[in-house]
């Protein structure tokens, strides 16, 4: 290689180096703030179960703007309608 190939290269090799250790300087900072909101987060929410939990009750309860109550599924038991008076059923 010529003399001014490799000083070229020396060049490059140079500012990529330190392109990379400046972008280590400015990404550390970040790095640290991010670990603290996801500590914040996991003492909000604790698991993903819970926060799915927390999702749905939100869903549910406000679906546009207008209060919502969504049935659970449950399974229903269909009588004729003669019957009901003989179901036992107390209050």
């Amino acid at each position: 290689m010529s003399e001014r190939s490799l000083t070229i290269w020396k060049l490059l090799i140079t500012f990529t180096m330190l392109s990379l250790i400046a972008g280590g300087f400015s990404l550390y900072p970040k790095n640290k703030k991010y670990q603290k909101i996801i500590a914040k987060s996991s003492r909000t929410f604790g698991t993903d179960k819970e926060l799915e939990n927390v999702i749905e009750y939100l869903e549910q309860r406000l679906e546009r703007g207008v209060l919502v109550d969504k049935m659970k599924q449950d399974t229903l038991i269909y009588i004729e309608k003669n019957n009901i008076n003989k179901l036992d059923v107390h209050n």
